[in-house]
């Protein structure tokens, strides 16, 4: 299952331009913490407090937004 995973974040990914390229430990970690439920802000609050992010709030918003959001959003409808 997670193989499936990975190979829709990479074709997600593939289809994201962005000025703040987020490295892949962070988009992973974006990922999991949005799918237990986080909100953006409680996501990048995290990850600022680890010293593992140097992108803005916008950035991880706008990602969650056109990348993460979308994916769960067609998931949860699909299980319906």
């Amino acid at each position: 299952m997670s193989h499936t995973r990975n190979s829709n974040w990479t074709k997600k990914l593939k289809n994201i331009r962005n000025s703040e390229a987020l490295p892949p430990v962070i988009i992973r970690a974006i990922w999991t913490r949005y799918s237990c439920g986080q909100t953006p802000e409680k996501i990048y609050k995290k990850l600022k407090e680890e010293r593992q992010i140097s992108a803005s709030l916008e950035t991880i918003e706008t990602y969650i937004a056109k990348v993460v959001k979308p994916y769960f959003d067609k998931k949860e409808s699909g299980e319906s």
